[in-house]
């Protein structure tokens, strides 16, 4: 099963969904992320006879097109509509090979093939040469899983569609549903609540925007790292991190790092994490306060 290494250690691992060529199941269960497969098409071999189609057709199509509307508009003392000989074109088009016959696509997993097909819009242009490329391009980009794709008209008829899926960061709970987020916060996928426990797990409004963040700045002391169990954004402000073993760090809306950067330098992070489960509550400037966490807090909940 092939696996992506998580930010946290080697026992933060989440199994990606396997290509369908590799007989395995998916880490989602029912309804599971699903691994599309890849439409692929064998590359033809560019040969002196393909250069020479390719060097011909464009000038022999131009030459043809004048002659079409010579003939079309009895030399041109009679106006036809444009429509009106567009299916025209599109025949001598594809009699010159100029038309997509052809499309290969590459490098997706979870983004349907279907969805790349809608974004190429091909039932309005069938012609090779007049193919927005960029516009394909933008509107692809739009799929949920996709952070890039480079699109290459391959004459006399192909086009070639190269994806580049994002990588799945963590696990974001917003009310009760649950998605897969990339580290920029981007929604990639609900999946079923609980589904995925390999993933850092995140909650709170805003939190999916700061993930990145927060667990770059998690990662920079190696015994939280190993015992982060979940992470929840308060108000929209901070953070209250939960470690594996029950203890709740409360960090202060400003200056979390510093905060961070104090409680482990002075030893105490350490010996925190080591022991029983507590509340570890750093929002006050230069003073730490540390309870039970089977202790009542004063004054209501942390917020």
């Amino acid at each position: 099963m092939q696996q992506v290494a998580g930010e946290f250690g080697p026992d933060r691992r989440a199994p990606i969904a396997p290509s369908p060529r590799t007989p395995a199941s998916s880490y989602i269960p029912a309804p599971p992320l699903r691994a599309f497969p890849t439409t692929q098409h064998p590359r033809r071999t560019r040969g002196p006879r393909a250069g020479w189609r390719r060097r011909v057709a464009v000038p022999f199509a131009a030459l043809l097109g004048v002659a079409v509307f010579i003939v079309a508009t009895k030399g041109g003392r009679e106006a036809r509509t444009a429509e009106s000989l567009l299916p025209s074109l599109d025949v001598t088009a594809s009699w010159l090979g100029l038309g997509v016959d052809q499309v290969s696509l590459t490098g997706h997993r979870f983004t349907p093939d279907g969805d790349i097909f809608d974004a190429l819009q091909l039932d309005r242009q069938r012609l090779l040469i007049g193919f927005d490329t960029a516009g394909a391009r933008a509107r692809i980009e739009k799929l949920a899983w996709v952070a890039s794709v480079d699109i290459v008209r391959d004459y006399p008829g192909r086009i070639d569609v190269r994806v580049t899926e994002r990588t799945p960061f963590a696990v974001w709970r917003k009310g009760e549903r649950e998605f897969l987020i990339d580290r920029t916060g981007r929604v990639l996928q609900a999946v079923p609540m609980g589904s995925v426990a390999n993933l850092p797990r995140l909650a709170g409004d805003g939190a999916e925007h700061e993930a990145g963040t927060l667990l770059t700045l998690v990662g920079r002391h190696p015994g939280l790292a190993q015992r982060f169990a979940s992470a929840e954004r308060v108000g929209g402000r901070r953070w209250r991190i939960v470690t594996n073993n029950g203890t709740r760090l409360e960090l202060p809306a400003e200056g979390e790092a510093m905060a961070l950067e104090t409680l482990a330098a002075s030893g105490e992070l350490d010996r925190i994490l080591a022991g029983g489960s507590s509340v570890v509550d750093l929002r006050a400037k230069g003073r730490i306060a540390v309870r039970s966490a089977s202790l009542p807090q004063a004054g209501g909940g942390a917020r």
